[in-house]
């Protein structure tokens, strides 16, 4: 069986043989009078306004979190937490017990109807 080439063979490209100073010199050259027969043929205006940059208005910056005191760089507690969930937080919860909700409400079914509707 045939192996076949890991990679596609490159096309004939004279580019691999070295060049010489005087050649690379003369490509830079030539390279040279073409970019400022370029430059010669576009001529530079001047714009007819100074550039200006834009005014910027900001509004309103949030409230930071940082309080600064000397060099030192602290989080100011009061603001990370809202009032009103710090105040829930903090207040009596009341937990229902699932199984006593489920008795109540089976009780409820029994009472309300009469003994000889069963």
């Amino acid at each position: 069986m045939e192996q076949l080439p890991a990679h596609q063979p490159l096309l004939e490209d004279d580019s691999d043989e070295e060049l010489s100073e005087q050649q690379i010199k003369q490509l830079l050259n030539e390279a040279a009078e073409r970019m400022r027969a370029k430059a010669a043929s576009q001529p530079f205006t001047a714009p007819d306004a100074p550039f200006k940059l834009p005014k910027l208005r900001p509004g309103h910056i949030a409230d930071t979190y940082e309080k600064t005191e000397g060099n030192i760089a602290r989080l100011d507690h009061s603001k990370l937490i809202d009032k009103k969930q710090l105040a829930l937080a903090n207040g009596i919860k009341k937990i229902d017990d699932p199984i006593a909700g489920k008795r109540k409400r089976q009780e409820v079914r029994t009472v309300d109807f009469p003994v000889s509707c069963r």
